[in-house]
């Protein structure tokens, strides 16, 4: 799936050494890059916009920013089987 990188937003990057993931914001972007800077500990690093989109096993988006991508979305008519007039007006 792809996703849009926006300024801001908490992704988990997955440390080989900590075998975890570790948490971190979208503090820069570029045309072809964003920076992120840890939460749990002083740095940052800079990476390629492609890959953090395209590449689950390193670079994910954290649950509180996917919940603020979607709040704006509107069910579909068939979403979990709901009828569409059980949707509040």
């Amino acid at each position: 799936m792809s996703m849009v990188v926006r300024l801001g937003q908490v992704w988990e990057v997955y440390s080989v050494r900590a075998r975890a993931w570790i948490r971190a914001t979208v503090t820069n972007i570029t045309s072809d890059s964003a920076t992120l800077s840890y939460e749990i500990f002083p740095g940052s690093l800079t990476v390629d916009l492609w890959i953090m989109r395209f590449e689950p096993t390193r670079f994910r988006l954290a649950n509180s920013s996917i919940v603020d991508l979607s709040e704006n979305q509107q069910p579909s008519e068939t979403s979990r089987g709901i009828p569409r007039q059980a949707y509040p007006a």
